[in-house]
């Protein structure tokens, strides 16, 4: 079964639910670029929690550009050498279209260079050997030196912004811009379960579709796992209908747990979230089965 809430992605920034002022901000940094000048702050942050429109609004941005995407996701490694490897190369280098020819950035050839899950960037702090001084060798200290030379709009994306700046990475707070997104509206949720449903040929309860909307606490991600469970196999759902997820408060269910499980090399946090999903772990083996070609 396909994960709805790639299926529904949001194509381009107009598609976006919420966070009107945040989008506005984005999109006008973009602009910039377009214009042929490189802005004076050639990076933002997207700060905010799960599920607000954070990744999507990135990949949004790059579609509507026509930007190539350049991503370091949470199944990269987060050190100063992939960093350099994938995120600097990209970042000074020019670019070309998906049939191979050359289009330079004055002509609008821009590489849209994505951190995802920047405030979990691997730090190393080394003592130098003729001081007491102690400098920073790791992610952040790569990904800064990255962009006080890109010649390429870079966006590192994170849940908890003072994970990101603390330690060596104070000085992204002077060369970034801040894009703050905030929890989704329940009503702009319900319109979008709505939305859904009318796809999928579902008719849903509206007091379900509220429901769900109220428990996801601003989470359009999570309220849409939640939707797609309630309705599998069923074309029709009701308030009666939650009683398959339970009252779990916001307890992982399947598609966060299988997006860690593949996306994520830390082995306690995929056990974690094995042992977290509210389903048997009979079920949880079809799940991983039915998505490891994807």
């Amino acid at each position: 079964m396909e994960d709805w809430t790639e299926k529904y992605r949001p194509k381009n920034l107009d598609e976006i639910v919420g966070n009107e002022r945040a989008i506005t901000t984005l999109r006008n940094w973009a602009y910039k670029w377009n214009e042929g000048n490189t802005p004076q702050k050639r990076a933002v942050i997207l700060a905010g929690r799960p599920g607000t429109g954070k990744t999507s609004s990135a990949l949004a941005l790059a579609n509507d550009f026509g930007w190539t995407i350049v991503e370091l996701n949470a199944s990269d490694a987060r050190n100063a050498t992939t960093i350099k490897r994938v995120a600097t190369s990209g970042a000074v280098n020019e670019t070309f279209d998906d049939f191979g020819r050359f289009i330079p950035s004055i002509r609008g050839g821009r590489k849209l260079i994505i951190l995802d899950e920047a405030d979990n960037l691997y730090e190393k702090i080394e003592k130098s050997e003729s001081s007491d001084d102690f400098s920073d060798k790791g992610g952040k200290k790569a990904i800064v030196d990255t962009i006080k030379i890109t010649n390429q709009p870079i966006i590192l994306i994170v849940n908890d912004y003072y994970s990101l700046i603390k330690g060596g990475g104070d000085i992204l707070k002077q060369i970034c811009t801040v894009i703050q997104f905030y929890e989704i509206n329940p009503n702009q949720t319900v319109d979008l379960l709505k939305g859904i449903c009318k796809e999928e040929n579902i008719f849903a309860d509206l007091k379900l579709l509220k429901t769900i909307a109220d428990r996801c606490k601003g989470d359009v991600r999570s309220a849409i796992n939640d939707l797609q469970s309630i309705c599998l196999n069923r074309k029709q759902v009701d308030i009666q209908s939650l009683d398959v997820l339970g009252y779990r408060d916001r307890e992982k269910i399947i598609f966060d747990a299988l997006r860690d499980v593949f996306k994520t090399r830390n082995i306690q946090n995929i056990r974690d979230s094995s042992y977290d999903v509210d389903v048997p772990p009979e079920t949880f083996l079809l799940w991983l089965s039915e998505n490891l070609p994807r």
